[in-house]
């Protein structure tokens, strides 16, 4: 049955128990280690702001030579395992403690080993957006922060109002001066109780503190605060629940490296300790959402935890709780749905063939259902209520259609190539867009992949459990939509799927080395993303090529 061990099946964690120990206080340790008090979010002075973005960027590189290391060793290791996968060889249990001592050190990795502080002691930025953003939906909503941070800092001479030559409009992601930014703000004021304001002020004027001049300018024109109705629910209890400039918000930008953690934990109950190592050593050595880009940035990544811990649920037989958490994941990032879609593909599939809804598809859709009306529920208690999702969907919607040059997938890759086509300019503007033909012929190239994608992916379904056709789901992300560089995490996702078909391991172990010596080459460059699109999408396609195959003998290990 899909999802549930064989009969007799030796469980790893018996088998490797004398690990568990060692690698759950390898975990525990980078997740609980301290920031050093130079780097806690109250004492990051100004001054220190341009030497704190310089040492990012070097440690970025630094670290991504190291992870790339470990990747080699990886790919050592997996080549290795594909050699040795008879039940009697006793070199099995000598590689699956390598695999997991290089798990915790990929993991460790990530965090820059025992300097577990990201550069500033926090995600400036971002945690303004995540932070302030929540903090004060309320009275902002998700047009105006922007706005309503200008004006606070004008009103605190702490900015001039011509300072910036340029303010993103959030309604409709236009840029404008910043004459019509502050007067946009004025309007956002009024939602404000005074003392509420106040407060306001004090914690814009807390980040604008600990930005620096390239950043500021950058940062008024960056796409603004824009997370799902469950984020912002919990985002703006945990925000109120924190002051600002209180040591605590050190530990509430640091809560991903214990749920990424307990995630790991998660896969390993779900698959076994040896693919709990590999997941780890993907998540860990990852250059696309490396730490110095996204970590400490307040639960960023609580979306994937929650997807691994899904998956795991599958695997284990535990529709009900998979439905429960694909459903959380999706309702924090929208584009994880297409995991349970691709679950409830699997049950479908087996319902269809048993001419009646299965148990599995009723427990999952039970655990769906639940969690969507807790939600609802939860959203309609809040201001503003369930119209929140309205206000979302327009909002996505906007975002979504925006191009910006860190997005991967199909998309991006066509607009790369219409920069270079010929163009036409619009009636009554001065603006210029591609000629109709080169539109017509890239959307007719746009479907032409995604119909490509969606035959792979059903020629695949009949060979796989359901825990595989939602893992397996990944594959067609790149070319529905186009999630920024730092969502493409969820390839840990296709980790899963190596159990039983080891190829598939070779193959994101190789595109993580490539998106690595890719990222290298073209630092901060724009070009970079056209490469690691590439390698998206030919994972994608090989990942799915392999599932449409049957698979080898199950991994005693793993079984």
């Amino acid at each position: 049955m899909p999802g549930r061990r064989r009969a007799g099946a030796r469980n790893p964690l018996r088998q490797a128990a004398w690990l568990v120990p060692l690698a759950a206080s390898a975990l525990l340790l980078v997740g609980a280690a301290p920031t050093p008090a130079a780097a806690e979010p109250d004492r990051a002075p100004n001054a220190r702001a341009v030497r704190t973005q310089d040492a990012r960027s070097a440690m970025d590189r630094g670290f991504a030579v190291v992870r790339l290391a470990l990747v080699g060793a990886a790919l050592g290791l997996a080549i290795w395992g594909i050699r040795t996968r008879a039940t009697d060889d006793p070199r099995r249990r000598v590689r699956r403690a390598m695999v997991v001592a290089l798990g915790v050190a990929s993991y460790g990795s990530y965090y820059f080993f025992f300097q577990f502080h990201h550069p500033g002691g926090f995600n400036r930025q971002d945690t303004f957006h995540y932070y302030v953003g929540s903090k004060y939906f309320a009275e902002l909503g998700y047009y105006g922060l922007y706005d309503a941070a200008l004006l606070a800092l004008v009103e605190q001479e702490r900015m001039k109002p011509d300072e910036l030559s340029q303010v993103r409009d959030l309604r409709t992601l236009r840029v404008f001066g910043p004459r019509a930014a502050l007067e946009r703000g004025r309007r956002v004021k009024r939602a404000f109780e005074p003392e509420r304001w106040q407060e306001f002020r004090s914690d814009v004027a807390f980040f604008h503190a600990r930005l620096t001049p390239a950043m500021l300018a950058h940062f008024f024109i960056d796409h603004g605060y824009h997370p799902a109705p469950a984020w912002v629910w919990m985002g703006a209890r945990l925000a109120n629940a924190v002051p600002v400039d209180s040591p605590a918000l050190r530990h509430l930008v640091q809560l991903d490296r214990w749920f990424l953690a307990a995630a790991i934990a998660a896969v390993a109950w779900g698959f076994g300790l040896e693919t709990a190592g590999w997941v780890a050593i993907v998540w860990g050595t990852g250059f696309l959402w490396r730490y110095g880009w996204i970590g400490d940035a307040m639960v960023r990544q609580l979306w994937l935890a929650l997807l691994l811990i899904g998956l795991s649920a599958g695997r284990r037989g535990r529709d009900a709780l998979a439905g429960a958490f694909l459903v959380l994941s999706s309702a924090l990032r929208v584009f994880p749905a297409i995991f349970a879609a691709g679950y409830a593909a699997g049950e479908l599939r087996d319902s269809w063939r048993a001419r009646r809804p299965s148990p599995p598809l009723l427990r999952l859709a039970a655990g769906g259902a639940a969690t969507v009306a807790l939600l609802l529920a939860l959203a309609a208690a809040t201001p503003p209520g369930a119209g929140i999702y309205v206000e979302f969907a327009k909002k996505i919607r906007t975002f979504t259609a925006e191009e910006s040059t860190n997005k991967m997938g199909v998309q991006p890759l066509l607009a790369a190539a219409a920069a270079e086509l010929p163009v036409e300019s619009i009636a009554g503007s001065r603006v210029t867009r591609p000629a109709t033909w080169v539109r017509v012929l890239l959307e007719a190239l746009r479907w032409m992949a995604l119909a490509a994608f969606a035959a792979l992916y059903l020629r695949a379904l009949p060979r796989v459990e359901s825990w595989e056709a939602a893992a397996m789901s990944f594959a067609l992300i790149p070319a529905l939509t186009a999630p920024t560089n730092y969502y493409f995490s969820f390839v840990a996702a296709a980790v899963l799927l190596a159990s039983r078909r080891p190829r598939i391991l070779l193959a994101v172990l190789g595109a993580s080395a490539l998106w690595t010596l890719n990222g290298l080459a073209f630092y901060l460059d724009d070009a970079e993303w056209i490469g690691a699109s590439v390698v998206a999408l030919a994972l994608s396609a090989g990942v799915l090529w392999e599932m449409a195959n049957p698979p080898s003998e199950p991994n005693p290990a793993e079984a």
